[in-house]
């Protein structure tokens, strides 16, 4: 088999710093993502990961701003 495969792991940590954001590491760059917006403000994810994170957070704002808040930290699908 060839081919690449492209796993992007996403995790928040529990106390961490301002702003409220969430971790992203794949096989080769990792990335800091806001939650407000879902923009990258750390790192250096290249354009297509970014998006694919921007989506799936967007899409899951509510429930990421809520663990932020809560420290109640559990699997997000």
């Amino acid at each position: 088999m060839t081919g690449k495969i492209n796993v992007i792991l996403l995790r928040m940590y529990y106390e961490d710093h301002a702003p409220p954001h969430f971790h992203a590491i794949n096989n080769e760059t990792a990335g800091l993502f806001t939650i407000n917006s879902g923009e990258i403000w750390r790192g250096n994810m290249n354009s297509k990961d970014q998006k694919i994170i921007r989506k799936w957070a967007q899409d899951r704002k509510n429930v990421l701003q809520e663990t932020w808040d809560t420290q109640d930290i559990y699997k997000i699908d």
